[in-house]
């Protein structure tokens, strides 16, 4: 009996509560399938001798309403539908107008406002789904990158980052094994980098103990880990030399530098390879890229530009006639390929209320 009235004044709560809720919810579904929807809640704007745009996804059978009011004329204005790029609607020298469409198939419409002069306006862009199904769908768009062929319409030219392995294990150089008569010693190391390097990430491991173990870990493994997470961020395209200058050095400072051995050297960059090996015979006179050297440096990481013919040079010189000193070196080269892609707006996930 007693399990019987719990039940029945659940049941009572259910109807008192919930079906007001239940009726909410349907009142303002219909009220969103009968009434035109307000897209954008601001909407005043200013054009300044240029273009601005407003773009919103419309899904299939629904109706899409824009309505335009200005003090003065504005000299064009454009519907464009994304997917085909088709000039749906078109207006000249127009200080209003109000313009109905019935939409087909889901896409982005674009409208575009074109002047010369400095203009006020206002548009309101407004949507009218048919289907509950439709009215849970997001208005919002996105952007789509595809990459397309040389001379594709439309297409622009940018450059990706691609890594290429200069070395296949790390390089091991014997600086000094100890107590030397003739003082300080001297190595050179010329790398050759693939075509279209436009600079060289390498990691320079100075100790006093000859153990494989301290060349660390592989330098391309730990380089293309974190260029795949920048494929995901879509960060590994760039449209000019400055973005490219700027991205490798983003790269460069997210890689953990070495551990440190309390050993030193000093790494001499240089710019062909005369200057290196008077650097290496022990001439005096020989000239060396003073921005990139470094003098009585320990284990590091380090971005380098290539020299016009393809190399980078190294120039390592102890710092101690006494202590041994053991270098490892490891290289890996970012190259800029070209390519062409396209961009395009796009419906976004759907969303719910």
């Amino acid at each position: 009996m007693k399990k019987s009235r719990k039940f029945l004044f659940l049941t009572f709560l259910f109807f008192v509560f919930k079906t007001p809720i239940l009726e909410c919810k349907a009142n303002h579904l219909n009220y969103i399938l009968n009434n035109w929807n307000l897209l954008n809640p601001k909407d005043k704007f200013f054009v300044e001798k240029g273009l601005i745009e407003i773009s919103y996804t419309f899904h299939s059978d629904d109706s899409a309403k824009f309505e335009y009011i200005s003090e003065d004329p504005i000299a064009k204005v454009q519907l464009i539908e994304e997917r085909t790029g088709k000039i749906v609607f078109q207006k000249t020298k127009t200080k209003n107008f109000t313009f109905k469409k019935k939409v087909n198939f889901t896409d982005v419409y674009t409208i575009k406002f074109f002047d010369n002069s400095k203009k006020y306006f206002r548009c309101q862009v407004f949507r009218k789904p048919t289907t509950i199904l439709s009215a849970r769908q997001s208005s919002d768009f996105k952007y789509d990158t595809t990459f397309v062929k040389k001379g594709f319409k439309g297409a622009r030219k940018v450059e990706e980052i691609k890594l290429v392995k200069v070395l296949n294990e790390p390089r091991k150089l014997v600086l000094s094994r100890g107590f030397t008569i003739s003082g300080v010693t001297k190595i050179i190391l010329p790398l050759e980098l693939p075509k279209g390097t436009f600079q060289l990430l390498y990691q320079v491991i100075i100790s006093g103990e000859d153990k494989e173990k301290l060349a660390g870990k592989r330098l391309f493994s730990d380089v293309s880990f974190k260029v795949n997470q920048y494929n995901v961020l879509g960060k590994t395209i760039f449209e000019t030399r400055g973005e490219e200058s700027s991205l490798s050095r983003e790269l460069f400072n997210t890689l953990v530098s070495p551990a440190r051995e309390r050993f030193s050297a000093n790494i001499y960059f240089f710019s062909d390879p005369k200057n290196a090996h008077l650097f290496a015979d022990g001439n005096s006179k020989y000239h060396y890229d003073i921005r990139n050297s470094l003098l009585n440096t320990e284990s590091l990481n380090g971005l380098v530009k290539p020299q016009k013919n393809g190399f980078v040079y190294f120039g390592f010189q102890s710092t101690s006639s006494l202590n041994a000193t053991y270098i490892w070196v490891d290289a890996v080269a970012l190259r800029a390929v070209t390519k062409y892609v396209t961009t395009k707006k796009v419906p976004k996930e759907s969303t719910s209320y």
